[in-house]
């Protein structure tokens, strides 16, 4: 297996692979091939390549002062093989050649894996959105994501203060020069189905136990 730059021939196969790891992509133009191949023309993207069959891939989209991790996905034959953190070693290093200041990254919440594995590089979460792709994991409540981001130039990306607790919204971003951004919890939100890191929360401020989270949302929702 090699990791080699993505090239736009690589669009049905990179669809493929999707359909086969997400009951639903994430976004809807990860079904579209055009989509793909403008995306790899424009941006930073890998894949890991078994004998001519991608398996796994990953990019960093440019944004001028950072970059984003985005489509990360491996295979589920190919998992716990160290292909989701070559691709990962391999954007970063591609970041701090473009010089930005910080990278991003988002982690879903129907689980904690990547969670986990960003807060172990570095990374600490910036604020929770919810409601932003789709029900990838086939849970009946649209995915939520939680975004982290990783200093590489500039520490003032990161607030040095916990967000307020407030009810019916949760932290959605942090601005160097606005501070925390927040955003309404959806009156269809489920909190059980969500999962967050014990640290996440408390980065966040927001309750750990799932349960708990039902005490954000008003009672006239």
């Amino acid at each position: 297996m090699i990791i080699r730059r993505a090239t736009p021939g690589d669009a049905e196969q990179l669809i493929d692979l999707i359909s086969k790891i997400y009951v639903k992509p994430s976004y809807d133009h990860y079904s579209n091939p055009e989509a793909w191949r403008n995306f790899v023309s424009q941006h930073p993207s890998y894949v890991c390549d078994n004998f001519s069959k991608i398996v796994a891939s990953g990019a960093l989209e440019d944004h001028g002062n950072h970059g984003v991790l985005v489509r990360s996905f491996v295979h589920r034959d190919y998992r716990e093989k160290g292909i989701y953190k070559e691709l990962f070693d391999i954007r970063i290093r591609e970041a701090h050649s473009r010089k930005h200041e910080y990278v991003e990254s988002h982690a879903a919440t129907h689980h904690t894996i990547v969670q986990s594995f960003l807060l172990k590089r570095g990374f600490l979460p910036i604020g929770l959105n919810i409601f932003s792709v789709n029900d990838i994991a086939g849970t009946g409540q649209r995915g939520s994501l939680v975004l982290m981001r990783k200093p590489i130039s500039d520490n003032s990306v990161i607030s040095e203060n916990l967000p307020d607790l407030k009810a019916g919204y949760v932290p959605s971003n942090y601005d160097r020069e606005l501070g925390w951004q927040y955003a309404q919890i959806p009156s269809d939100f489920n909190p059980s189905l969500i999962e967050i890191h014990p640290d996440i929360s408390a980065k966040l401020n927001l309750p750990y136990h799932r349960a708990e989270l039902n005490r954000l949302i008003p009672k006239d929702k």
